[in-house]
């Protein structure tokens, strides 16, 4: 939470710069330049679920590291008016080691782990925002994200008071379980562009979203899907770079992704309340046209 704060800080003070930069007469052209952008970096994404079962409540709280593309750029059709595509493609995924966890004393037994699984994360997304300029260095933006993502559990029991009793202390199966969530997400927010010195350069966006359309299937139950669209995001992606010539600038990108999503059932089948927090960030090639 503390990298959030600063993130915060951080984009309310690029405004207050930015202002002092406009007073100081920078060179901010009435039309910025088209440009397109791909990096290649490092995502870390750290998943959690809980869930309560007839009182007892189980947890687990997992991080993975993933190679990650990120990609797309933006045209301005005018003055005040401009569009942006952005893409973001997990590259290879990295198995790491999942605990789920028995969390409250349940009839008698005290917190404990239950068992530990492998577990794979991926996610592509495609993002499409229109930005509105009411100056040159800021906009308003609103827009729309689809994003496509699979998890995998590895030697999995599924977890309940029945299949895995909470006084045992080896819950370890054999399964392969595999989710598969799409999902709509409606994104509104804000943007600020402003120039350090004549090379340097810094952007950040701030968006708010709620899905509109969800979709979450379970090889454990293949005939059911879930569709409830309760939860929210939140995305800041801010970037560093200078300029090498007038088309072509190199930089830092960074990206962060908060996603929460509320418990949802089909009769007595539950997909458990669910957070996903991802910081992407990379090296960073701009080019203009």
């Amino acid at each position: 939470m503390k990298k959030t704060g600063l993130l915060y800080v951080l984009f309310i003070y690029s405004i207050s710069l930015n202002s002092q930069a406009q007073s100081a007469s920078l060179d901010i052209k009435d039309k910025p330049a088209s440009y397109s952008y791909f990096a290649i970096g490092n995502e870390n994404i750290n998943y959690k679920e809980t869930i309560s079962i007839s009182g007892a409540n189980f947890e687990t709280d997992t991080t993975t590291d993933n190679l990650v593309l990120l990609s797309g750029g933006r045209t301005f059709v005018s003055p005040d008016l401009s569009f942006s595509i952005n893409a973001i493609s997990t590259l290879y995924p990295q198995h790491v080691t999942e605990t789920w966890r028995l969390t409250n004393t349940f009839q008698g037994i005290e917190p404990h782990d239950l068992q530990t699984n492998q577990f794979t994360y991926s996610q592509v997304s495609t993002q499409f925002l229109l930005h509105y300029h009411p100056q040159a260095w800021w906009s308003l933006d609103l827009g729309a994200t689809y994003s496509l993502g699979t998890f995998k559990r590895f030697s999995f029991n599924y977890l309940s008071v029945l299949s895995c009793n909470p006084s045992q202390t080896d819950c370890t199966g054999d399964n392969v379980v595999e989710e598969t969530f799409g999902e709509l997400i409606i994104q509104g927010g804000g943007s600020s562009y402003f120039s350090l010195t004549e090379d340097w350069q810094l952007h950040f966006t701030a968006l708010v979203g709620i899905p509109v359309f969800s979709r979450i299937e379970n090889t454990l139950y293949p005939e059911l899907q879930f569709d409830s669209t309760a939860g929210w995001n939140t995305e800041i992606i801010s970037s560093l770079s200078y300029h090498l010539n007038d088309d072509i600038s190199l930089g830092l990108i960074y990206d962060f992704q908060y996603q929460f999503k509320d418990i949802q059932n089909i009769g007595t089948v539950y997909i458990p309340e669910n957070e996903r927090l991802a910081h992407r960030y990379g090296l960073l090639v701009n080019w203009a046209f």
